[in-house]
């Protein structure tokens, strides 16, 4: 199995899938999950707290850009309902300059960035994506880093489906596959360090994470 790339759409052209989908992340995004538990609230990254802090840390990152952020609760005065792992905002934590929230399904991070960003971040979000899109979805969050990508996928199916029953991570793949996949990537994007994170369902429970930095240094 591999995942096919098609050229054709692009971020003016996505598939009408993709259009469709963030329709629904749009209207999941005013609702609960249940009573005070709202979607898409940008709690995934906090399992990330540590390893990125090592990872902005050795290169040196001062901007960041949360690409897929949710809610981005870890970057409010409300962090805490999120982790108990850090003592301020995520932002604060990491010592950052500046930092930029994008979230297509949530209109108060709807708007699209502009420039570049040490680091861009994606946590919890690829999976999420059609895949006749993944191909210039992810090169998109890429051309906004001048260091590094941080991606998190999840390899299996979430809890939470749309209404009409289809499961949320629309893109399930096994961990080789999304490797190969961002391989393909990387080539495109020479100058960054690529850093994969691929998520099983019982490496979760586990709190288990299978890491591969794809490139090693940027003269490797």
């Amino acid at each position: 199995m591999y995942i096919e790339i098609h050229k054709q759409y692009t971020k003016e052209n996505p598939s009408e899938r993709y259009l469709q989908l963030v329709e629904e992340y749009k209207t999941q995004h005013t609702q609960d999950v249940r009573p005070g538990i709202p979607h898409y609230n940008g709690i995934s990254l906090s399992q990330h707290i540590t390893t990125l802090t090592e990872i902005i840390k050795a290169n040196k990152c001062k901007t960041l850009l949360d690409y897929g952020c949710g809610k981005g609760v870890l970057y409010t005065k409300n962090f805490k309902d999120a982790t108990e792992v850090i003592s301020k905002p995520v932002n604060k934590h990491w010592n950052l300059d500046s930092f930029k929230l994008y979230d297509a399904g949530y209109k108060k991070h709807s708007k699209y960035p502009k420039g570049k960003y040490d680091a861009v971040i994606c946590t919890d979000v690829i999976e999420h994506i059609w895949k006749d899109d993944l191909y210039w979805f992810t090169k998109e969050l890429c051309s906004f880093a001048k260091k590094l990508v941080f991606i998190n996928v999840a390899c299996y199916p979430a809890k939470k489906t749309f209404k009409d029953g289809t499961n949320v991570h629309v893109s399930v793949y096994q961990p080789q596959v999304w490797r190969k996949f961002f391989q393909q990537i990387q080539k495109e994007f020479p100058s960054l360090d690529f850093y994969i994170v691929t998520q099983h369902q019982e490496m979760k429970t586990n709190g288990i994470l299978l890491r591969s930095k794809l490139k090693e240094t940027k003269n490797a």
